[in-house]
């Protein structure tokens, strides 16, 4: 994806996606990832960087996290990462999923229509270039 961060609207970069759950393993207390554990619902944001950390809409920053709640009118995040983090974003068109691999653990994410997918992945994908590698359906 080619186009220009700085021209991208963030502000549309938010709505509900389906999030795989993520649990400990029994033994060694490692997180792990596996896809029979079904997935929840949750509100996403990118959001600058000095919103989540002090609380200001000072929207000027050039860093970006993306932020998840419980439902859009939860006030506190589940959980944020930066977007500068991650190291890998691919997608499977055919089920809308959207996967974002960052150190500590990978994310997927799952639209509810292929419209939402597109704006999620273009939006992702320009925000994340200077950093990630982006894949498109596994491929580079």
């Amino acid at each position: 994806m080619t186009t220009d961060a700085s021209s991208l609207d963030v502000s549309r970069l938010r709505g509900y996606l389906m999030k795989e759950k993520q649990m400990k393993h029994a033994k060694s207390g490692t997180s792990e990832l596996l896809s029979t554990r079904g997935s929840v619902r949750r509100w996403f944001v990118v959001e600058p960087v000095a919103n989540v950390l002090e609380g200001n809409n000072n929207s000027s920053s050039n860093e970006f996290v993306l932020c998840y709640y419980k439902t859009m009118a939860s006030q506190e995040p589940i959980g944020w990462y930066f977007l500068s983090e991650f190291e890998e974003i691919d997608e499977d068109t055919f089920l809308r999923q959207i996967i974002l691999r960052h150190p500590c653990r990978t994310f997927r994410l799952q639209a509810e229509v292929m419209d939402e997918h597109r704006m999620w992945i273009h939006g992702l994908s320009t925000l994340c270039a200077s950093r990630a590698k982006i894949l498109k359906d596994g491929r580079d």
